[in-house]
């Protein structure tokens, strides 16, 4: 009888800076790809191929950990160690694997996880392999194999440093490009971010709700005059010959402060923070 045969369509890449922009600023030396190699590949069932994952041009590397999502119908991992239990993928030999933070391998799930450190050695710099995955053909049919975002990882991978600090990653895959530590990044440039006072504000965002309790109204003007703070006056519409454009509308907005496990004292848990220059 002919084999049918199964197609593995692999996931995008994830990219990740080597260095932190600071408030207002985007800079970077390079740019670090996690991806899955090959991007694409097929097999016959009960045949065994090859998946590596990869990591290029990162900058002192110490730590990764990666959280890979496949079609376990499809596919099954192959045990990379049978001499431990449950089932395990390979180490690529980028990083020494000192500490095993994870290596586990849910063929009825479908998902992988795999996390490792150095300890007392330098960061790694270039290119190289972080693991190796053997997936064998189960039937026929597709199995992407894309990155898992998980609540420690909403990326799906993490890179941490020779300080065991998270490298500053960038997603192909989000509107917003820039994220840390799998939270996304925005750069205000309407000056509502005032570095002197605040350098960075974070927070969770499915806590801020608001509202419009009044549409924006709109009314042309050409008989008023236009205050700065101080009373002066700015504008003479009408001496100056100018017209202007009022508009106005009302907004209404609430920072919820719910009981939760992590805090249950509300005088010191808040959904938001601010970080501020020193002495401030």
């Amino acid at each position: 009888m002919r084999q049918k045969n199964v197609w593995i369509r692999l996931g995008l890449s994830l990219l990740v800076l080597a260095t932190l922009p600071l408030a207002g600023s985007v800079f970077a030396q390079g740019a670090t790809v996690v991806r899955i190699d090959p991007a694409t590949t097929t097999l016959a069932v009960n045949q065994i191929v090859t998946v590596s994952v990869k990591i290029d041009n990162v900058t002192n590397l110490f730590g990764a950990e990666v959280h890979l999502a496949f079609n376990p119908n499809v596919l099954e991992v192959i045990d990379a160690d049978q001499g431990q239990a449950g089932v395990q993928i390979s180490n690529g030999g980028m990083l020494q694997p000192d500490a095993v933070g994870q290596n586990t391998a849910d063929n009825t799930l479908g998902t992988i996880d795999f996390g490792i450190a150095q300890i007392n050695r330098a960061g790694v710099n270039g290119s190289g392999t972080l693991a190796i995955i053997s997936f064998k053909g189960k039937a026929p049919g597709t199995s992407p194999i894309t990155f898992r975002g998980i609540q420690s990882s909403p990326t799906g991978a993490n890179l941490s440093d020779v300080n065991g600090q998270p490298i500053f990653t960038r997603s192909m895959q989000d509107k917003n490009r820039y994220e840390l530590d799998g939270a996304p990044i925005l750069f205000p440039r309407n000056g509502s971010v005032v570095a002197a006072s605040s350098l960075l504000i974070s927070g969770d965002w499915t806590q801020l709700v608001y509202s419009i309790r009044q549409d924006i109204t709109y009314k042309v003007l050409d008989q008023a005059v236009i205050q700065d703070n101080t009373g002066a006056i700015v504008y003479n519409l009408a001496q100056q010959d100018m017209v202007a454009l009022r508009s106005v509308m009302r907004l209404g907005w609430q920072v919820p402060n719910p009981v939760n496990r992590v805090n249950v004292n509300a005088a010191t848990r808040y959904p938001f923070a601010v970080l501020a220059p020193t002495g401030t």
